[in-house]
């Protein structure tokens, strides 16, 4: 197992065409063998994303009404980029590859933040991508990933 826990960025839309569509290619996504959300009561990409930019833009009016002091460094770099990768020639059924996303989310805590799942199969070995608000849909508060490389090698080393 490989964890990857990419930089933090600025663009959803950006991210759900690299994710959503093969490779140079906005029209086709033979690459996307299935997708799922968590916290979120839509599945299609496009809904999904524009869910998470809504939820990202209301961040300070979410803060307000959960009584969080809006203070603090400001941040536009609410998207979060994570992918899992099996080793080559290692073969997962879906449900194991869930299990593990949700074991991901819950050692970074971020069970009730919005996520969208991508499992591609466009390599020689079985992965997913997740795409995370940062921002809480209910408090309005960006988490932050400290040590999240470390606990994710961790977990890794664990896992296999």
């Amino acid at each position: 197992m490989i964890p990857n826990l990419s930089k933090s960025g600025y663009s959803f839309m950006g991210a759900n065409e690299y994710l959503n569509h093969d490779k140079g290619r906005k029209k086709t996504r033979n690459r996307v063998e299935w997708t799922t959300t968590r916290n979120l009561l839509a599945y299609k990409p496009e809904v999904v994303v524009k869910i998470m930019i809504a939820t990202a833009l209301d961040a300070d009016r979410l803060k307000q009404r959960a009584g969080v002091k809006a203070t603090g460094r400001k941040s536009a770099k609410h998207v979060q980029t994570l992918s899992l990768s099996w080793h080559p020639g290692e073969t997962v059924t879906r449900a194991e590859m869930e299990a593990a996303v949700d074991e991901v989310i819950e050692l970074l805590g971020l069970q009730d933040h919005q996520i969208a799942i991508w499992s591609h199969n466009d390599t020689d070995h079985q992965h997913v991508h997740l795409l995370i608000n940062r921002v809480h849909p209910w408090t309005g508060v960006m988490t932050t990933l400290s040590n999240a490389h470390r606990k994710l090698d961790r977990w890794a080393h664990e896992h296999e």
